[in-house]
């Protein structure tokens, strides 16, 4: 029997605009194949990786990659779930964030009455990479009770079931955060140490806190950012593993630099490769399970989305991670007032964290005007994400999303064509404060910013 789906695909890489709701049809399971009608659905940085086209994929994509529902029908083969039974996964193919779906039954496994849907689905995918993280990913010298271990982003979603479970077998953890805020929850979640990486140099506070030895084990989702000083925490023959990209793709990087470091051995983890088999799989599904129940773990779940909201899910992930997340269109004319009334320049404070005053010299900016990336951010918090006067578009053109914001010629728009043909003249309607630019200047002016490539042509009060 055929049955009707909601299901959010993407049709081509990109930013959140590009997740739409398609309804598609939803057919018996084949073998070794079963039919789940979702109750909760996980929502994970990698669904983001595959929404940017980092992790290319075939067109159209469904995403999501876990959650935990009801089993339907089961197909030939299938021994190990019935009708009725209820489940949860962390498996490929893609396609989650649906209604119902037929997948592979390998990966999915039965999920005990104790723990609900939600908890389920916000910890399959999370919980069984912490599982291999602590458990299968040793160092050549093994990892035993009271050793030290870096954790980076110790308050994301894996980082904090991590904190947990690594004080539960006796590991000294120590995390590391983007704000104080968040260390404070790793510390609250089990890491006996923590380091805000903003304003502290992890590398001097590993040494410190090991008495200069260093960590058995570096567990790195961010990347780019904190790749290479993470290999100066490791002791001799130390263990590296990455297993994300939160900042950016690790660069290319000779391997005769781990010698002098002290032989220390780089690994690059991904989780599905630890679940091949049904009972691998299952295995590391009941150890997870048997720490959750037993209560040496908790599942937290802070914010709820329902399927038709996934595009502000996305948004709002992007955001905790601290990705850059300029908006794909000038925002609506009606919320221009309120933003407004809370720009840091008119303010003297980040408008959406409230944090310390913000103080830019002409040079910032200067290299906001002219759409590059700023050497510094407003805040610890919202990094300049929410400090960006808005735009003033005039219809037929296009803004850039950015502080200063100024119409530019399609050959040069950021997110995609603009509706003018490249090289036209086109008009820029948005205004600076003159005084921004010059300090001696006696009273705010005006300047208007027009031409090819955005030339100032003149200026007036």
């Amino acid at each position: 029997m055929t049955q009707v789906s909601r299901a959010v695909r993407i049709h081509a890489p990109g930013g959140p605009e590009q997740l739409v709701i398609d309804t598609v049809d939803v057919g018996e399971p084949g073998p070794g194949q079963v039919r789940i009608r979702h109750h909760a659905i996980g929502l994970n940085y990698i669904d983001v990786y595959q929404r940017t086209g980092l992790y290319p994929n075939t067109m159209p994509l469904a995403l999501g990659m876990e959650g935990a529902g009801v089993i339907e029908a089961v197909g030939e083969g299938v021994t190990h779930l019935a009708p009725g039974d209820r489940a949860a996964y962390a498996a490929n193919p893609p396609g989650s964030y649906c209604d119902v779906r037929v997948m592979p039954a390998m990966n999915v496994c039965k999920l005990p009455d104790a723990i609900s849907f939600e908890t389920g689905a916000a910890m399959m995918l999370k919980g069984l990479t912490a599982q291999y993280l602590l458990k299968r990913c040793k160092p050549v010298e093994g990892l035993d009770a009271g050793d030290f271990v870096l954790f980076h982003a110790a308050a994301g979603g894996v980082g904090l079931i991590a904190c947990q479970w690594a004080k539960a077998v006796g590991l000294r953890l120590i995390g590391t955060a983007g704000s104080d805020e968040k260390c404070a929850l790793a510390h609250e979640h089990g890491a006996e140490f923590t380091i805000n990486y903003r304003t502290e140099d992890f590398v001097a506070r590993v040494k410190e806190i090991t008495g200069g030895k260093g960590v058995k084990v570096v567990y790195d989702s961010v990347g780019k950012d904190t790749f290479d000083k993470s290999l100066d925490c490791l002791m001799p023959f130390g263990l590296m593993v990455s297993f994300g990209n939160a900042s950016g793709p690790v660069a290319p990087f000779a391997p005769g630099i781990l010698g002098p470091k002290g032989s220390i051995y780089v690994t690059r983890q991904t989780l599905f490769s630890h679940i091949t088999s049904r009972e691998r799989t299952q295995a590391m599904a009941d150890d997870l399970f048997a720490v959750v129940q037993s209560g040496a773990v908790n599942i937290r779940i802070d914010q709820r989305f329902a399927l038709t909201e996934v595009r502000t899910a996305h948004e709002s992930l992007e955001a905790l991670a601290g990705a850059p997340r300029w908006p794909a269109r000038p925002p609506d004319a009606a919320a221009w007032p309120a933003r407004r009334a809370t720009c840091p320049v008119r303010t003297g404070q980040c408008g959406r964290c409230e944090s310390r005053p913000v103080r830019r010299t002409a040079a910032a900016h200067q290299r906001r005007f002219e759409g590059q990336r700023p050497k510094t951010s407003c805040c610890s918090e919202c990094r300049g994400r929410w400090c960006s006067s808005p735009p003033h578009p005039v219809p037929g053109t296009r803004a850039l999303p950015r502080w200063g914001s100024r119409v530019v010629p399609a050959d040069r728009a950021p997110h995609g064509p603009a509706p003018f043909a490249p090289g036209a003249r086109v008009r820029c309607h948005t205004l600076r404060f003159l005084s921004w630019f010059r300090a001696d200047a006696p009273k705010r002016r005006w300047v208007r910013w027009c031409g090819k490539r955005g030339r100032r042509l003149r200026r007036f009060p």
